[in-house]
């Protein structure tokens, strides 16, 4: 693993603008390897995503739409760049990314890890309520354990991740222009159907990676 990923560039944060969200959730997957996704306040937290993977709606069995437009689901229809979180298996919440290129259509990329940058000690008094025994290297490798870490629930269901005027982010998703060159493509995992399709995306010997 590049060691670029564990050093954060403060001065050249910039958060994403809305069109990145506009494109197909294949290309956003690929392109959110390496950025990072802030929790916003006085104390802000910040990880690094090194795993993620693409779900493209109406096109793709494994996708909660799939089927159509539901009462969890509704915001994958929606304006792209909305955070979609959801309880799986009645035990962990999951984050997503909005993200399709036309109206009427749906797509998301499930946030599956990251690397702990900023506000290490505060994801592991988090993640010490589900776990006494967590590690730096378990904090957030794993994706209902990065919405542990940042206390992600279903409160913020339809969060905006991009900078919209008189709009107050609680989360970013932001560039310190750190650019991969270490990603591999592979089958998503923890599905049941289209697992086969090598729709997730995830950085090479990173020990973070789920």
């Amino acid at each position: 693993m590049d060691q670029k990923y564990l050093q954060l560039n403060e001065d050249k944060i910039k958060p994403l603008k809305p069109e990145f969200f506009y494109r197909d959730p294949l290309d956003v997957a690929y392109d959110l390897i390496g950025k990072l996704l802030i929790k916003t306040g006085q104390n802000p937290l910040i990880v690094r995503l090194v795993e993620v993977e693409a779900y493209r709606g109406k096109k793709d069995p494994a996708s909660h739409a799939y089927k159509g437009v539901t009462k969890r689901n509704k915001i994958m229809f929606q304006e792209p760049g909305h955070l979609y979180v959801y309880f799986n298996y009645g035990m962990y919440w999951l984050a997503n990314v909005v993200c399709h290129k036309e109206k009427n259509e749906a797509g998301a990329v499930l946030l599956r890890a990251a690397i702990p940058l900023i506000g290490i000690e505060q994801m592991r008094q988090a993640r010490r309520k589900h776990n006494p025994k967590v590690t730096i290297k378990s904090l957030t490798n794993g994706p209902g354990k990065l919405c542990q870490a940042l206390g992600i629930d279903k409160s913020h269901y339809g969060e905006f991740l991009a900078v919209k005027k008189g709009y107050e982010n609680k989360f970013l998703l932001a560039s310190d222009c750190t650019k991969p060159k270490d990603v591999i493509q592979t089958g998503r995992i923890g599905i049941k159907k289209a697992s086969d399709l090598p729709w997730r995306f995830c950085v090479k010997d990173c020990e973070w990676v789920s």
